[in-house]
């Protein structure tokens, strides 16, 4: 079918590029995932705490205010020596349960750009 509409198009001949397929070229989308370091959406509050309830880490990503890459993601991990995809900010005591989780009020939100 592609090649049906390429020949209708004129940019295909006999199963060789015309002229005019020779100077067009294809456009195609680039598809990134990228990440930003969010509140989780089922938790109430701000990003940021009053009275530095907040942990350093999660201040520090929330303010930047950007995107990272897995890859960067991957590097602040061995940079401070834990998993931050799975524990993010670090340990949560929810005071309510009595329970302790390893993660914290935000997470890595996915984007998926389009260019």
């Amino acid at each position: 079918q592609q090649i049906l509409k390429l020949q209708n198009l004129g940019y295909l001949e006999g199963g060789k590029p015309t002229s005019r397929g020779l100077k067009e070229t294809a456009t195609r989308e680039t598809i990134s995932v990228v990440y930003s370091y969010e509140k989780r959406p089922d938790v109430d509050g701000d990003s940021i705490l009053p009275d530095g309830r907040t942990r350093p880490f999660c201040e520090t990503l929330v303010r930047m205010d950007k995107v990272y890459s897995r890859s960067e993601i991957d590097s602040i991990s061995n940079a401070i020596g834990r998993d931050v995809w799975y524990y993010r900010g670090g340990w949560y005591h929810n005071p309510d349960t009595n329970k302790n989780t390893p993660s914290c009020r935000h997470y890595w939100k996915q984007n998926v750009i389009i260019k």
